[in-house]
């Protein structure tokens, strides 16, 4: 549970940043996790998240020639991996993570990767210098508000003019994972008050794509487009 408001904030960010970090390199490395989200289901939902977020790159969030990306809890990378399909420029697409195995299988898989272990309430990057600040289910990791706030700061921070914070987090909350809190679009507003904000949900429920796609992946599909059955929200935030 997070810290009481009384505890120096300090204090409150080093025991959130203790828990995700235990959260990502014990907890969820356990078989249960690994059975819940691997192969089919895991590409399913890479799909279902990427189709949309290509469109949005390529028409209401262009991308100019040398942009700068930075993904916030990147991970093994596998996002960072899609940016430069997109056409990013390699040399100016950085991961940021808690934690450092993470990193080190991104850059197995991709040498060419700029990562660092850090704390996204504090990125090592100047004012203005950046053109997208991504971030994928990490921000609904964090169960202390304040520190959600703080780190959509520093994304506002390093942002030029017209770049964006784009976000990929859930809707509802999970009944089974009570380290989690969903991203819901009014504290999304909040977070970037006086901002061009918009959003779409995206994803079919975890539990149906489960029981579905050995059905028909076509199933899936179908029931994706009912609003109400998407798990999660892609939503954006375009600096004045």
């Amino acid at each position: 549970m997070p810290a009481s408001d009384s505890t120096p904030v300090d204090d409150r960010d080093r025991r959130e940043v203790e828990r995700i970090r235990a959260l990502y390199e014990d907890h969820y490395r356990q078989d249960k996790f690994k059975r819940l989200w691997a192969g089919p289901i895991l590409a399913e939902i890479h799909r279902s998240k990427w189709e949309p977020l290509r469109s949005l790159l390529g028409n209401r969030i262009p991308l100019p020639p040398g942009a700068t990306v930075v993904d916030l809890g990147a991970g093994a990378g596998r996002d960072c991996a899609e940016f430069e399909r997109f056409g990013c420029d390699r040399a100016r697409i950085l991961a940021l993570d808690l934690v450092a195995g993470d990193l080190q299988a991104a850059r197995r898989r991709m040498p060419w990767l700029l990562a660092g272990v850090g704390d996204a309430s504090r990125l090592p990057i100047a004012d203005g210098r950046v053109d997208l600040v991504f971030q994928s289910t990490m921000l609904s990791s964090i169960l202390d508000p304040g520190r959600r706030r703080r780190i959509c700061e520093e994304a506002a921070r390093v942002l030029k003019p017209g770049g964006a914070f784009v976000s990929c987090d859930t809707r509802y909350p999970n009944p089974w994972n009570p380290h989690t809190r969903p991203l819901g679009p009014g504290e999304f507003r909040s977070l970037f008050p006086g901002w061009l904000v918009g959003g779409r949900s995206i994803t079919l429920l975890p539990p149906l794509l489960r029981a579905l796609l050995p059905v028909s992946p076509a199933l899936c599909r179908a029931a994706e487009k009912v609003p109400f059955l998407r798990s999660h929200r892609i939503a954006w935030a375009i600096k004045p």
